[in-house]
């Protein structure tokens, strides 16, 4: 998250975006995000290929 720009720094201090939860299927994984307060899905969006390159995804597609 850091990496993607997600992350904040507020006073020295940083905040990351909570992962709620994740759910594994044979052909698909999904990952529920707490937001930051600021934030919006679009932010996620835009880092799509990163988080994705990240987490060694074959194929990723938006919301």
């Amino acid at each position: 998250m850091v990496t993607c720009d997600l992350a904040r720094e507020v006073n020295g201090r940083e905040y990351l975006p909570r992962i709620r939860k994740v759910t594994a299927a044979a052909c698909v994984d999904r990952v529920l995000v707490d937001l930051l307060s600021g934030q919006s899905p679009e932010d996620f969006e835009r880092h799509i290929l990163q988080l994705a390159h990240t987490f060694s995804v074959r194929r990723q597609f938006g919301t």
